[in-house]
Protein backbone atom coordinates (compact mmCIF):
# COMPACT_ATOMS: atom_id res chain seq x y z
CA UNK A 1 0.00 0.00 0.00
CA UNK A 2 2.77 2.49 0.86
CA UNK A 3 4.29 1.72 -2.72
CA UNK A 4 0.90 2.79 -4.46
CA UNK A 5 0.86 5.92 -2.37
CA UNK A 6 4.64 6.80 -3.06
CA UNK A 7 3.59 6.29 -6.66
CA UNK A 8 0.55 8.42 -6.69
CA UNK A 9 2.51 11.23 -5.10
CA UNK A 10 4.83 11.58 -7.04
CA UNK A 11 3.06 11.51 -9.98
CA UNK A 12 0.55 13.97 -8.83
CA UNK A 13 3.70 16.38 -7.87
CA UNK A 14 5.21 16.05 -11.02
CA UNK A 15 1.51 16.78 -12.59
CA UNK A 16 1.32 20.03 -10.82
CA UNK A 17 5.03 21.33 -11.34
CA UNK A 18 3.80 20.73 -15.01
CA UNK A 19 0.65 22.28 -15.31
CA UNK A 20 2.49 25.44 -13.05
CA UNK A 21 5.35 25.68 -15.97
CA UNK A 22 2.22 25.35 -18.41
CA UNK A 23 0.26 27.89 -17.19
CA UNK A 24 3.35 30.76 -16.65
CA UNK A 25 4.23 30.63 -20.17
CA UNK A 26 2.84 34.25 -21.76
CA UNK A 27 0.52 34.47 -24.09
CA UNK A 28 -0.32 37.58 -25.88
CA UNK A 29 -3.57 39.13 -25.47
CA UNK A 30 -5.34 37.91 -28.68
CA UNK A 31 -3.84 34.42 -28.32
CA UNK A 32 -5.96 32.04 -26.54
CA UNK A 33 -4.71 28.70 -25.04
CA UNK A 34 -4.91 25.77 -27.21
CA UNK A 35 -7.64 23.20 -25.49
CA UNK A 36 -5.41 20.92 -24.26
CA UNK A 37 -1.45 20.81 -25.07
CA UNK A 38 0.61 17.93 -25.62
CA UNK A 39 2.17 18.48 -22.32
CA UNK A 40 -1.23 18.46 -20.62
CA UNK A 41 -2.55 15.15 -22.60
CA UNK A 42 0.82 13.46 -21.77
CA UNK A 43 0.48 14.63 -18.42
CA UNK A 44 -2.74 13.37 -17.74
CA UNK A 45 -1.68 10.08 -19.50
CA UNK A 46 0.69 9.33 -16.83
CA UNK A 47 -1.33 10.42 -14.02
CA UNK A 48 -4.02 7.86 -15.03
CA UNK A 49 -1.12 5.48 -15.40
CA UNK A 50 -0.09 5.73 -11.90
CA UNK A 51 -3.28 6.18 -10.52
CA UNK A 52 -4.20 2.59 -12.66
CA UNK A 53 -1.62 1.25 -10.75
CA UNK A 54 -1.34 3.03 -7.06
CA UNK A 55 -5.31 0.85 -7.42
CA UNK A 56 -3.84 -3.16 -8.27
CA UNK A 57 -1.23 -2.17 -5.87
CA UNK A 58 -4.10 -1.32 -3.17
CA UNK A 59 -6.74 -3.77 -4.35
CA UNK A 60 -3.80 -6.42 -4.53
CA UNK A 61 -3.08 -5.43 -0.69
CA UNK A 62 -6.73 -5.46 0.36
CA UNK A 63 -7.25 -8.87 -1.04
CA UNK A 64 -4.38 -10.25 0.89
CA UNK A 65 -5.26 -8.84 3.94
CA UNK A 66 -9.27 -9.84 3.49
CA UNK A 67 -7.88 -13.71 2.45
CA UNK A 68 -5.73 -13.83 5.86
CA UNK A 69 -8.64 -12.41 7.67
CA UNK A 70 -11.31 -15.12 6.25
CA UNK A 71 -8.61 -18.03 6.79
CA UNK A 72 -8.42 -17.67 9.72
CA UNK A 73 -12.42 -16.88 10.76
CA UNK A 74 -13.61 -19.22 8.31
CA UNK A 75 -12.18 -22.09 10.81
CA UNK A 76 -14.12 -20.62 13.91
CA UNK A 77 -17.17 -20.09 11.48
CA UNK A 78 -17.45 -24.00 10.62
CA UNK A 79 -16.72 -24.60 14.37
CA UNK A 80 -19.57 -22.14 15.57
CA UNK A 81 -22.14 -23.86 13.05
CA UNK A 82 -20.79 -27.14 14.13
CA UNK A 83 -21.75 -26.42 17.40
CA UNK A 84 -25.27 -24.76 16.94
CA UNK A 85 -25.84 -27.69 14.10
CA UNK A 86 -24.98 -30.20 17.42
CA UNK A 87 -27.38 -27.99 19.65
CA UNK A 88 -30.26 -28.30 17.68
CA UNK A 89 -33.48 -29.85 18.90
CA UNK A 90 -33.06 -32.49 16.01
CA UNK A 91 -29.69 -33.77 16.41
CA UNK A 92 -30.50 -33.68 19.90
CA UNK A 93 -33.86 -36.17 19.54
CA UNK A 94 -31.71 -38.22 17.02
CA UNK A 95 -29.04 -38.91 19.86
CA UNK A 96 -31.48 -39.41 21.96
CA UNK A 97 -32.70 -42.26 19.64
CA UNK A 98 -30.05 -43.61 20.13
CA UNK A 99 -29.13 -43.98 23.34
CA UNK A 100 -33.00 -45.24 24.21
CA UNK A 101 -32.41 -47.99 21.49
CA UNK A 102 -28.53 -49.04 22.32
CA UNK A 103 -30.75 -49.40 26.35
CA UNK A 104 -33.56 -51.67 24.85
CA UNK A 105 -30.34 -53.98 23.28
CA UNK A 106 -28.91 -53.66 26.12
CA UNK A 107 -32.05 -55.17 27.70
CA UNK A 108 -32.24 -58.01 25.07
CA UNK A 109 -28.92 -58.69 25.47
CA UNK A 110 -29.08 -59.29 28.79
CA UNK A 111 -32.25 -61.35 28.59
CA UNK A 112 -30.46 -63.50 26.34
CA UNK A 113 -27.54 -64.46 28.17
CA UNK A 114 -29.68 -64.89 31.45
CA UNK A 115 -31.51 -67.71 29.02
CA UNK A 116 -28.16 -69.39 27.86
CA UNK A 117 -25.98 -68.93 30.85
CA UNK A 118 -22.61 -70.41 29.66
CA UNK A 119 -22.56 -69.56 26.27
CA UNK A 120 -20.78 -67.40 23.57
CA UNK A 121 -22.84 -64.14 23.02
CA UNK A 122 -23.82 -64.34 19.62
CA UNK A 123 -22.01 -62.33 16.68
CA UNK A 124 -24.92 -59.82 16.06
CA UNK A 125 -24.98 -58.40 19.24
CA UNK A 126 -21.01 -57.68 19.45
CA UNK A 127 -21.59 -56.55 15.94
CA UNK A 128 -24.23 -53.72 16.92
CA UNK A 129 -22.24 -53.08 19.91
CA UNK A 130 -19.55 -52.15 18.10
CA UNK A 131 -21.76 -49.64 16.08
CA UNK A 132 -23.23 -48.18 18.97
CA UNK A 133 -19.75 -47.41 20.22
CA UNK A 134 -18.65 -46.07 16.75
CA UNK A 135 -21.84 -43.78 16.88
CA UNK A 136 -21.23 -42.62 20.10
CA UNK A 137 -17.67 -42.04 19.78
CA UNK A 138 -18.55 -39.94 16.65
CA UNK A 139 -20.84 -37.46 18.33
CA UNK A 140 -18.62 -36.99 21.06
CA UNK A 141 -15.40 -35.77 18.27
CA UNK A 142 -17.65 -33.80 16.61
CA UNK A 143 -19.17 -32.28 20.04
CA UNK A 144 -15.39 -31.82 20.59
CA UNK A 145 -14.41 -30.32 17.13
CA UNK A 146 -17.46 -28.07 17.88
CA UNK A 147 -16.94 -26.42 20.96
CA UNK A 148 -13.04 -26.92 21.43
CA UNK A 149 -11.53 -26.78 24.66
CA UNK A 150 -14.81 -24.97 25.87
CA UNK A 151 -16.33 -28.72 25.90
CA UNK A 152 -14.22 -29.16 29.26
CA UNK A 153 -15.09 -25.34 30.77
CA UNK A 154 -16.97 -23.39 29.26
CA UNK A 155 -20.52 -25.39 27.55
CA UNK A 156 -23.63 -25.70 28.93
CA UNK A 157 -23.80 -29.82 30.31
CA UNK A 158 -20.84 -30.10 31.67
CA UNK A 159 -21.91 -32.96 34.14
CA UNK A 160 -23.17 -34.36 30.65
CA UNK A 161 -19.63 -33.69 28.59
CA UNK A 162 -17.35 -34.85 31.79
CA UNK A 163 -19.95 -38.01 31.73
CA UNK A 164 -19.57 -38.67 27.80
CA UNK A 165 -15.74 -38.64 27.69
CA UNK A 166 -15.73 -41.35 30.96
CA UNK A 167 -18.45 -43.45 29.70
Amino acid sequence: RDEADAEAEVVVASRTSRTSRTSDISLGSDQTPPATSLLQREDEAAYQAALAKARKLQHRETTKRLTRQNSSSQSEHWQLRLHEFMQTALMESICAGVIFTNSILIGVQTDYMAKRLGEEQPLVFTVVDAAYTAIFGLELAVRLLGSGLGFFYRDSGLFWNYLDVVI
